[in-house]
């Protein structure tokens, strides 16, 4: 692996080869932050607003390059990109907001036994990076949440475990302290397997979401009965009305930055259809299954339970049905489709961070075929998320989404957020109290006779073609594509408990409206 710039712990010899790419560098360095392709929709007083501090940084990759922004450097404050990296992947920010850690390698994510090599690197534009675990397998690296004051890697020694889990014996996991201009020895955290989703602010528990149908929690002090699955979701088979358990595939695990619930994993599944599709089932809470790949961040403990979900804002997005661009009826850059990628706790229990996937399809009559349409499917904004209260704030976008291929594009973002010195996180902020809908009640009808709602399905004499879903401002919540004679809006449809307003349309021109209730 090619790093002229980065230096090596232990080595005699480390950038003295380099001296002339050094100098390159520093004069790079003095356009640094004209990145040009990315653009702050927030600035620091908004952020302070949605945060309740100034002091908030942000580190996010694109195309291997590694970048950040800190708000408390101005009310206006720019995009810096760390010169010497080229191939960064998975940046953390350290828990007193100074430092990154990042792998490198041929694939520096998760599920890869290709060579991943951990590094650390002070936040600025000319920093050296230090090299952090040996030997190339220094896969995900995070930082120990307790460790404020030393910055304490954390890092695994296995990226994929073919045939079985990477946490069933694959690997281990290490700390390395960095004190004094030097790392310390690693230390074994764990040496069963590797846990990529980070450790708890208690030392306690390790995540994992890799090569199997679902995610896990490994509690250290009883290491030894193995980790517990965190997605495993009670639901009704719609035949006969008993009661199952299914269980979904999982990724992005995310560790909890709580101190009180620090068993808790934030995380990402494949989406919501095989609840309807292939356990034929319903979920009382979340539906029947109307989130799409990634649609959907979870917060769960080691009791399996899900105890939060958070959906895009569909209201911000004008998206159109596929079938709709497959006719030729909506050319260009549309959107069918929102997905979160690589979500992150951040340092703070209350906040999240994610790229948001925005699905586009062009229709291009000139491909020869029945496939007439080109799709792209790349981050285009960062979003920091409000876990406690189910707040979004986009903070950042592209500036050219016109283009069928983005030369740049977010990926694996990180944010920091300073706690106060007198944080006292609210005890109650996480439980387990997501609650089903309650039944609708017609408002008006058009047609009257061909559109019904009843037991939180509404059902046509013909085919329903979409269904929308509006909060008490008129604003749009969620747009579904139907393309059959009922739906069932459950809770996965609605952002909050609240009053909403339905609407409904047949392939045939009918219309109907309901009010919905939905309960706490």
């Amino acid at each position: 692996m090619y790093h002229p710039a980065k230096s090596v712990v232990g080595s005699c010899e480390v950038v003295n080869k380099w001296i002339l790419s050094a100098l390159l560098l520093s004069v790079i360095a003095l356009n640094a932050s004209a990145v040009n392709w990315a653009t702050l929709l927030a600035d620091r007083d908004e952020v302070e607003t949605f945060t309740g501090t100034q002091n908030v940084k942000v580190v996010f990759t694109s195309e291997g390059s590694l970048y950040y922004v800190d708000y408390s450097e101005s009310n206006n404050p720019s995009v810096h990109e760390i010169i010497a990296e080229s191939e960064a992947a998975i940046p953390v920010i350290s828990p007193d907001g100074n430092w990154i850690t990042y792998a490198t390698g041929t694939s520096a994510d998760a599920n890869t036994n290709s060579p991943s090599t951990a590094w650390l690197v002070e936040m600025k534009e000319s920093a050296t990076p230090i090299q952090v675990s040996d030997d190339d397998k220094g896969f995900v690296p995070r930082f120990v949440q307790d460790q404020i004051n030393t910055p304490t890697v954390l890092y695994s020694t296995c990226g994929t475990n073919p045939g079985s889990e990477i946490w069933n014996g694959c690997g281990k996991m290490y700390k390395r302290a960095y004190s004094g201009g030097s790392f310390g020895n690693p230390v074994p955290v764990y040496e069963g397997g590797s846990y990529h989703g980070g450790l708890s602010y208690d030392n306690r528990y390790m995540c994992a979401a890799e090569n199997d149908l679902n995610g896990f929690i490994l509690d250290l002090e009883n290491a030894s009965s193995g980790p517990s699955k965190v997605h495993t979701i009670e639901v009704t088979k719609n035949a006969d009305g008993s009661d199952t358990v299914w269980s979904m595939q999982t990724c992005n695990p995310s560790i909890s930055a709580s101190e009180i619930f620090t068993d808790a994993i934030l995380y990402l599944d494949m989406g919501g259809s095989s609840i309807a599709s292939s356990c034929k089932c319903t979920h009382a809470q979340l539906g029947s299954g109307q989130w799409n790949f990634h649609g959907r961040m979870f917060i769960s403990r080691s009791d399996g339970k899900v105890y939060k979900f958070i959906d895009p804002i569909h209201s911000d997005y004008d998206i159109v049905a596929s079938i709709d661009i497959k006719d030729g009826k909506e050319p260009g850059a549309s959107i069918t489709e929102l997905q979160w990628e690589h979500c992150e706790w951040t340092n703070h229990p209350y906040f999240a961070a994610s790229a948001m996937k925005v699905k586009r399809r062009w229709y291009d009559p000139s491909k020869s075929g029945p496939i007439k349409w080109i799709d792209r499917n790349l981050g285009e904004e960062i979003y920091l998320v409000n876990l406690k209260e189910d707040k979004k704030l986009k903070i950042m976008e592209v500036d050219d989404k016109s283009s069928q291929s983005l030369d740049h594009h977010f990926q694996f973002v990180w944010i920091w957020v300073e706690k106060p010195q007198n944080f006292d996180e609210d005890e109650n902020w996480l439980k387990n109290d997501i609650s089903p809908v309650v039944q609708p009640t017609q408002l008006r009808s058009v047609d009257n006779g061909i559109i019904s709602a009843r037991d939180n399905v509404i059902s046509a004499s013909s085919d329903i073609k979409k269904v929308a879903v509006f909060n008490v401002q008129g604003e749009l919540i969620r747009a579904i594509d139907v393309s059959r004679k009922s739906i069932t809006l459950n809770r996965g449809y609605f952002s909050h408990s609240g009053l909403y307003l339905v609407k409904a349309e047949t392939a045939n021109g009918a219309k109907a409206s309901f009010r919905w209730v939905v309960s706490e």
